[in-house]
């Protein structure tokens, strides 16, 4: 539901309910005399709802205040057994957790075109559990992880709407953050929390249209840290990167229309640079991605009849862009999966 009070209060309310349940099992090495089951899990089952809703205030002196909060409830259960390999024993998991998270936020019309804007909101994401069985010296239970985000930034355009600003600065700090680092080759790969994660950077959108053509650029740098980060067998990692984390990101795009008498010719070239990352927390051998380039271009037209053909070009420069990886698979040290290689093709769109 939503609302508004004269011409200076709006508000928007509601509510939310899931259902979500399912089960199956992991199975390694199926294609040999043996197999052993790694995830074996039944009765999975995640439930809530929560109630939410947002105020927001205008001021005579172009100030807007803004308060919200989230009420939540979530029930997660769980049972069947362990990994093969540690015994397939039964456990069970049967948890509640409720939470409260707000909102606060404030705008400001800097110039005509110009808003300065602040924000400070948490976050919440329900534990979880281990497929272990909970005893009085180790339970099963993943601890929920918390958020507390904070952005200031600017949005502006000139008057024509043919320049737009937008930077930003942020800061997230995480309790709890929710881990796993997947092992083929392992038992079984336990979730774990990294008590504290700190990730801070700044972003900046341009966009300039002069004219039938578009030039966009935007710079992004996150310093994305551990601070106090364990995991279960004691082993620390305190001070490096998360996964897939790159400092520095860059994209700029260039696009043009030329109206013609039978129709209309559209082209766009484009790329986007990441700084290195790795694809886990422990920077495992195999899963160093190194600084990347990736181009991309299209040429369209589209007729007066309102279809379009579009024939598009990707990762221009074929490069390898791990998109996931398995630490100590088979053969070692990692096995990682690719981005598409180049590719090619057309697309065709009508409008109606």
């Amino acid at each position: 539901a939503a609302g508004t009070r004269g011409e200076r209060v709006e508000w928007v309310g509601g509510v939310q309910a899931y259902d979500v349940r399912n089960d199956g099992y992991l199975a390694l090495f199926t294609n040999q005399p043996f197999q052993f089951r790694q995830s074996n899990i039944t009765g999975n089952r995640l439930a809530g709802y929560a109630a939410f809703g947002e105020w927001r205030h205008r001021t005579r002196d172009r100030l807007r205040l803004t308060a919200g909060a989230r009420v939540s409830t979530t029930h997660r259960e769980g049972r069947r057994f362990t990994s093969d390999r540690l015994g397939a024993l039964p456990y069970e998991f049967d948890r509640r957790f409720d939470h409260l998270d707000w909102k606060l936020g404030v705008e400001r019309d800097v110039a005509p075109e110009a808003m300065a804007y602040a924000t400070l909101q948490t976050g919440f994401m329900p534990g979880t559990y281990n497929e272990l069985p909970a005893t009085p010296q180790a339970d099963n239970l993943v601890k929920p992880s918390g958020l507390l985000a904070l952005t200031l930034g600017l949005k502006s355009r000139s008057a024509a709407g043919r320049l737009q600003f937008n930077p930003e600065l942020f800061l997230y700090e995480y309790e709890d953050l929710l881990i796993q680092s997947y092992d083929v080759s392992a038992a079984y790969n336990p979730i774990f929390n990294a008590r504290s994660v700190r990730i801070w950077g700044a972003q900046a959108d341009l966009r300039y249209v002069p004219g039938a053509a578009a030039f966009d650029l935007r710079v992004g740098y996150t310093h994305a840290r551990n601070r106090d980060f364990a995991t279960p067998d004691g082993s620390r990692y305190d001070g490096l990167p998360l996964a897939y984390a790159p400092d520095w990101t860059v994209s700029a795009g260039y696009s043009q229309e030329r109206t013609l008498a039978t129709g209309t010719l559209q082209w766009r070239v484009g790329g986007r640079y990441e700084s290195e990352w790795w694809a886990d927390y422990l920077q495992n051998r195999g899963v160093r991605q190194r600084p990347s380039l990736k181009a991309e271009a299209s040429l369209g037209w589209r007729a007066p009849a309102g279809w379009v053909v579009t024939a598009w070009m990707r990762n221009l420069t074929d490069e390898a862009v791990l998109a996931a990886t398995a630490a100590a698979g088979i053969p070692g040290p990692a096995t990682a999966y690719l981005e598409p290689p180049r590719s090619y093709g057309l697309r065709l769109a009508v409008d109606f």
